[in-house]
């Protein structure tokens, strides 16, 4: 139990440290500017969700039981971000 939470911490940390270091860090100065950075970033994590799904399935065919679960853990951690960002309403109502 004590784990899951270092583990749901842990992700946490390394997804506000890839905030502040990525390159389109800056203020918002409209809301339309939030609404198209807010859509890039949740398409990024659909996009991380689908390329870590695939080494899942890749995981499966090698028989690494231990590879399978990580990515589970790994594809649960971005989920519960998307989730959080409500990103859903950003990927299908928002149009440029």
């Amino acid at each position: 139990m004590i784990k899951i939470n270092y583990r749901k911490g842990f992700i946490f940390f390394v997804m506000v440290l890839l905030l502040n270091l990525s390159p389109v860090n800056s203020e918002v100065i409209s809301v339309e500017d939030e609404q198209v950075f807010l859509t890039e970033y949740c398409k990024t994590l659909v996009n991380e969700i689908e390329k870590s799904y695939q080494k899942q399935i890749e995981a499966v065919e090698r028989k690494r039981t231990s590879d399978f679960n990580k990515m589970g853990r790994w594809i649960y951690g971005i989920s519960d971000v998307f989730a959080n960002l409500n990103c859903s309403y950003y990927i299908n109502n928002y149009e440029y």
